[in-house]
């Protein structure tokens, strides 16, 4: 089956739509995954200190931490985040999205293999 003449643009930079409607750019698939894992971040983070089985490694945060506990630092800090993203989305690279979704990803499968044990 032939694609829409429209996929050829899909390739240089836009998710195929295929006639329904919706064409969504790398970009803001990209800042919707970033968007995302931030808020997957906050649930590992929490957990992981919750539970006491781990504590935050990044130095930036350990003394809002501290100040403010971890479930407010975090979602103060990660609202601070997704506030910024979605002010700079025009200006963001696609690149550079990718570069902090991987990092993220990272962040939260290690998270949750702390919760697992492993």
């Amino acid at each position: 089956m032939a694609l829409p003449p429209r996929s050829l643009l899909s390739i240089l930079g836009r998710v195929p739509c295929f006639d329904m409607g919706c064409c969504m750019t790398t970009a803001q698939i990209l800042l919707i995954l970033v968007i995302t894992l931030q808020l997957a971040d906050i649930l590992s983070t929490y957990l992981v200190i919750s539970k006491g089985v781990g504590q935050e490694a990044n130095p930036v945060l350990i003394p809002l931490f501290k100040a403010l506990g971890a479930l407010p630092a975090l979602l103060l800090v990660k609202g601070a985040v997704i506030a910024a993203l979605l002010y700079l989305r025009a200006d963001l690279p696609v690149e550079l999205l990718g570069l902090i979704a991987a990092g993220y990803a990272w962040v939260v499968w290690h998270n949750f293999g702390i919760l697992k044990g492993k």
